[in-house]
């Protein structure tokens, strides 16, 4: 059975002013040549491939590499780390997973060498996306669990709650119902106290998902409904077409 898809993490400074909503893309160019070569410019350009991620995703990868080469420009390991991070991003959404993990690998370690705890957190669950995505669920689960130490060592709730959906869905994959139901509810009870609607539905929809691979119709039919009436208010029709 399809299921939504897992829970990924982009860190960038949320201070930084988004630049790309509703911009043309040469009146972006022409601001950003205007901006002087520091580390505020490498912050726009992150925040600009950002945007485009899901949208042109190509368009994405121009502003990180011009992030990444002014970032060594600078010799800014915090930028290089973010660059690094959205070229790898790039190429997961291609489906690219070689070079996801050559770019998510190096960002680990520039996160590493700053002893970021939660940036490096962050990178340890993407890379076990990629190999959830290949089906290696025993790394998946190795760098998953050591994403969500470090996530509750850092206070970083919204990360642990991914983690444990994450790791949920690997074992629902398994048949282990018991303990896919326990880590989807781990992830349910975060999700809520930190009053993630969009984790919520999507907590619902995986235990919808569980439940009918059980055969226990009814719960997974509850489930359902309460995904599709939570994406529906918050206007996620991926989510709610799924469910």
């Amino acid at each position: 059975m399809n299921r939504p898809g897992r829970y990924i993490c982009l860190l960038f400074l949320a201070s930084v002013a988004v630049y790309a909503q509703n911009a043309k893309t040469d009146s972006i160019q022409e601001m950003l040549s205007r901006t002087k070569d520091d580390t505020n410019k490498v912050n726009k350009l992150t925040m600009l491939a950002n945007e485009y991620i899901y949208s042109e995703p190509w368009l994405s990868m121009e502003y990180a590499q011009q992030a990444l080469v002014l970032a060594k420009k600078l010799d800014w390991r915090r930028g290089i780390g973010n660059a690094y991070d959205f070229i790898g991003h790039y190429y997961y959404t291609q489906s690219d997973y070689p070079n996801t993990l050559v770019y998510w690998l190096k960002a680990l370690q520039e996160r590493e060498a700053r002893k970021d705890k939660k940036g490096i957190a962050a990178m340890l669950g993407n890379l076990g996306t990629v190999y959830d995505n290949e089906g290696n669920y025993q790394k998946a689960l190795e760098y998953y669990s050591r994403a969500l130490k470090l996530a509750h060592e850092a206070g970083y709730k919204e990360l642990q709650a991914g983690m444990y959906g994450n790791i949920g869905s690997i074992y629902n994959n398994q048949g282990n119902y018991s303990k896919a139901e326990e880590y989807y509810m781990k992830s349910l009870k975060l999700k809520e106290e930190t009053g993630n609607a969009d984790g919520i539905a999507l907590c619902y929809a995986n235990m919808g998902i569980l439940y009918d691979e059980q055969g226990q119709y009814a719960k997974a039919e509850d489930y359902y409904l309460r995904s599709i009436n939570l994406s529906e208010r918050l206007g996620n029709s991926d989510l709610t077409a799924s469910s």
